[in-house]
């Protein structure tokens, strides 16, 4: 960083000042997945029986299989069960279990009945168990508990009836996001040189034109009524030629002779048929308007009386 010495009036070299510094963390969180295989089990009915996972088919996380244990996790954690089960006795109710550590933590009464009674042999549900805090050196394993009737309960596990454990490990990173720093001028700023002198005046621009009439920014424009009469008027005259027939002629020759726009609008009429408008330009002081009603037949339009407006620019 350069710095102004005001003993020597030279930049010199200085240190950033660190705890100036503002530093904005943000948490990011992420979620890594396993699936574990169940290893199948003739009878899971017999009291108390483990559950034992076979193996991974997918795992994103740092878990390992020990025996009938899962450990190698940390933090936080969701486990999910998911059992496919077969019945031959009259009336079956599992309860599944959570231990950490051999110790059992949680015991959950899920949705698995199985009866063999009308082919009703079949069932399944998903037993779910958060844990927060883990250790790396943490176990957890999972078991079975027979609630009502004896009988051969089978758990299966292969083909398209799988039974799963299915494994959710959850992380929290903190990053940086945003660093500022107090914005000290005086870094970047030199010393304030000496006052030049004042520049000479300019000279004094010539005054603009005075608009003393309209017709100083436009050639001609006009508001009449049907019987011809102007309502108002600037650099023209009209005449009532005829029925629907006007003729305006400028006060002075348009600087483009007869080639000049002619911007006209017609009031609007009672009339059930369409008023057609028209303009013919015949000299560079005179255009005419022509103004017919249309019966939208096969026939030519009838001339009618309406009030229109014309504006004519240089």
């Amino acid at each position: 960083v350069l710095t102004w010495n005001t003993t020597t009036n030279t930049w010199v070299v200085s240190s950033p000042t660190t705890a100036g510094l503002s530093i904005t963390n943000t948490t990011v969180k992420s979620i890594n997945r396993a699936r574990i295989a169940i290893q199948p089990e003739a009878n899971v009915n017999s009291g108390l029986v483990t559950i034992t996972p076979s193996a991974f088919e997918l795992n994103e996380t740092t878990a390992t299989l020990n025996g009938s244990n899962i450990t190698g996790l940390d933090g936080d954690i969701k486990f999910t069960i998911q059992p496919n089960v077969t019945s031959t006795t009259l009336r079956t109710n599992l309860i599944c279990n959570f231990l950490v550590n051999g110790t059992l933590v949680n015991s959950v009464a899920g949705a698995l009945y199985i009866r063999a009674d009308n082919n009703h042999n079949e069932s399944g549900t998903n037993f779910i168990f958060n844990y927060e805090n883990a250790l790396p050196t943490d176990n957890f394993s999972f078991s079975f508990t027979r609630e009502a009737e004896t009988g051969t309960v089978a758990l299966v596990s292969a083909g398209t009836k799988m039974s799963y454990i299915f494994l959710e490990h959850f992380n929290e990173v903190s990053v940086i996001s945003n660093i500022t720093a107090p914005i000290d001028l005086s870094i970047v700023t030199g010393p304030k040189g000496d006052t030049g002198p004042q520049g000479a005046q300019g000279a004094t621009g010539s005054p603009g034109p005075v608009i003393s009439s309209p017709t100083q920014t436009y050639q001609a424009s006009g508001s009449i009524a049907a019987n011809g009469t102007p309502n108002y008027i600037q650099g023209a005259t009209v005449t009532r030629v005829s029925t629907g027939n006007y003729t305006v002629t400028l006060n002075a020759p348009h600087a483009n002779g007869a080639n000049y726009p002619v911007l006209f609008a017609m009031e609007q009429n009672a009339g059930i048929d369409d008023y057609i408008p028209a303009y013919v330009i015949e000299s560079p002081t005179v255009f005419r308007i022509e103004i017919t009603e249309q019966d939208n037949g096969a026939s030519a339009g009838v001339f009618r009386d309406a009030g229109f407006s014309f504006y004519i620019a240089f």
